[in-house]
């Protein structure tokens, strides 16, 4: 039975969550396939300090270079949902990166993106996005490895 696996359109959300300090960033992503199934999630820690539009950008990094593997085996139409409306609007050009430490992030994510065909990105309210803020928050309370930025 095609559980969606072969469709070409997948579905990545990504989320990130700060530490009170902002020293640690929690990221997570949730990848469904085209009948909105959960065929992978994964979540991790990096080290900050982060404002949460860095954070959302590192998220969103880290999220694409996890993904990229599945992109060597097929070729599927990425859409990104992120709850961040800022990071979309400047994603879809629609919104300047001010910022010298957020244009870094914003640099990196364009480049990752350059290697998904079609990747669009969609904003969406937080709570449809709830799963991988869940795995966000529960990074940090893990404590799993740290990767620096």
């Amino acid at each position: 039975m095609d559980m969606g696996i072969w469709n070409p359109e997948w579905y990545l959300y990504v989320d990130a969550a700060i530490d009170e300090g902002r020293a640690r960033v929690g990221v997570a992503l949730v990848l469904r396939n085209a009948v909105g199934q959960v065929w992978r999630w994964e979540k991790a820690v990096i080290q900050g300090p982060m404002t949460s539009n860095e954070a959302e950008y590192a998220a969103l990094v880290w999220a694409l270079m996890r993904v990229e593997r599945i992109r060597k085996l097929w070729r599927p139409r990425l859409i990104v949902h992120l709850d961040n409306a800022i990071v979309v609007s400047q994603l879809h050009g629609t919104a300047a990166v001010r910022h010298p430490a957020l244009r870094h992030w914003y640099l990196q994510a364009r480049a990752w993106a350059q290697r998904f065909p079609g990747i669009s990105f969609v904003h969406i309210p937080r709570h449809q996005n709830m799963l991988a803020h869940a795995l966000a928050r529960l990074a940090l309370q893990e404590e799993p490895d740290v990767r620096r930025h």
